[in-house]
């Protein structure tokens, strides 16, 4: 099986780590340095001494255009 950890919010933004085998530590929920981060769009897990880090950045925008820049 696998052992997973996810960081979402329901029909919306949402990480998730997947580890066949073995369980993942989280270590971090949301973005550092952001304690008003609520876009569930960052989580950082240990799996066997290292470190991964999940991140998703949405940009529906065309480009070029106001908010692509």
């Amino acid at each position: 099986g696998y052992g997973a950890v996810w960081h979402g919010q329901k029909s919306y933004n949402g990480v998730a780590v997947l580890v066949r085998g073995k369980e993942p530590l989280e270590r971090r929920r949301g973005l550092p340095g952001d304690p008003d981060d609520t876009h569930s769009r960052y989580i950082e897990v240990e799996v066997d001494g290292i470190v991964i880090g999940c991140l998703y950045l949405p940009n529906g925008n065309p480009a070029p255009g106001p908010k692509f820049d």
